[in-house]
């Protein structure tokens, strides 16, 4: 796991980044050269890729020491789902970012898809590093616009499936209240607290598959780690994800969470629908309760 280290420096006189980097962190010049081009280094804020910049007395210096890494996914081309005038409707798959990260400007799904197709793509949502499905890339600036309005006017639908531990029967409306904070894991209560946001998604379909429970769900608020932490507190959390109590089943940020639609109503009475496909076998094969 990296260990998401920073260090911070103030310039005490002109001298390249790449000179400061080798004589004062003592850093070799190929490393350097890495998190120059994994966008990893910023100086007065600003991301910065060139080993030459130069610097002045006063000028704050971020080197992001031990950047998070994505391994690009092969025939990626092959996650595209539907293309609109507006979007792209892509399967991203687990284990990847969606976006440039603060530590990684360069491996995620926008910049290899972006590069890949000789376009650019901008982000209007976000799936969890582990969590693969049904994305939406909007294709310009107001592509963006546009989806975010139909957002927050309950005009996009999220569905999601999970295999979690156990078996859940619960169906319906399901409330937790998440607790404000930035840093995950996040937490969720019962009941309503200070400081927390209230976090709805209702259980469609609940099937007992062996050991575990295969779930349909609506998401009805967005919140981070919503499904993630609201399984846990259940009892029951996504099969391998480990930072909400699963066992471990798989090595790598992978978990059993899949968007598997989205219905966008772009229109009074016209709904574009998308799918992404599910196979739960390998996970079902590989879930052994009580074996670890």
């Amino acid at each position: 796991m990296h260990s998401n280290k920073i260090l911070h420096l103030i310039s005490q006189g002109p001298d390249s980044v790449l000179e400061v980097l080798k004589s004062q962190v003592g850093l070799s010049e190929d490393r350097s050269r890495e998190l120059f081009n994994l966008g990893a280094l910023y100086l007065n804020k600003e991301r910065i890729y060139d080993p030459e910049t130069r610097l002045q007395a006063g000028d704050y210096l971020r080197i992001h020491s031990d950047p998070r890494r994505y391994q690009k996914p092969e025939k990626l081309k092959d996650c595209l789902l539907k293309e609109t005038a507006d979007w792209w409707i892509v399967d991203k798959p687990s284990g990847i970012s969606c976006h440039a990260t603060v530590d990684n400007g360069i491996e995620n799904l926008i910049a290899w898809l972006s590069a890949d197709l000789n376009t650019h793509f901008h982000i209007t949502h976000r799936l969890d590093v582990p969590t693969s499905g049904c994305l939406v890339l909007g294709k310009t600036p107001e592509s963006v616009r546009k989806f975010n309005k139909l957002q927050m006017n309950d005009l996009v639908q999220k569905e999601y499936e999970a295999l979690v531990e156990g078996h859940l029967t619960l169906k319906g409306l399901v409330t937790h209240w998440m607790k404000k904070d930035q840093w995950a894991p996040r937490e969720v209560y019962a009941d309503e607290r200070a400081e927390t946001q209230r976090c709805d998604l209702e259980i469609l379909e609940s099937e007992r598959l062996g050991d575990v429970t295969r779930l349909r769900i609506r998401l009805l608020t967005g919140r981070t780690h919503q499904i993630r932490a609201q399984m846990k507190l259940l009892g029951h959390p996504v099969l391998n994800d480990v930072m909400y109590g699963a066992r471990r089943l798989r090595e790598g940020e992978v978990i059993a969470l899949r968007a598997r639609m989205l219905a966008i109503e772009t229109e009074p009475a016209h709904v574009l629908r998308v799918e992404a496909p599910i196979d739960w076998k390998p996970w079902l094969n590989q879930f052994r309760p009580d074996e670890a």
